[in-house]
């Protein structure tokens, strides 16, 4: 099992690269829609569940290359009291 580290590309597996690429496939009448949308967030979250289409197509096939890998991922947290955080853990 890889560990892929967000916005560390050079720990991705070649695998996940390689579905990353697949998104420059993306039909132009697709990326023209994705141009004119104004929520491009709840377009893309419905999208991705439509197995039929491009999009769809490409996030099915990531989620399937990443069953196999470890992910880290970091999250910047803005609380200005560091007690507040250790209250959680």
């Amino acid at each position: 099992m890889a560990i892929i580290k967000m916005f560390h590309a050079e720990t991705y597996p070649k695998e996940i690269v390689s579905v990353r690429e697949r998104l420059q496939d993306i039909p132009n009448s697709e990326k023209e829609k994705l141009k004119k949308i104004d929520f491009l967030r709840d377009y893309m979250n419905d999208i991705v569940w439509k197995p039929d289409s491009p999009i769809g197509m490409i996030h099915n096939n990531l989620m399937e290359k990443l069953e196999n890998h470890e992910i880290v991922l970091y999250h910047n947290t803005r609380i200005l009291d560091i007690n507040e955080i250790k209250k959680v853990v």
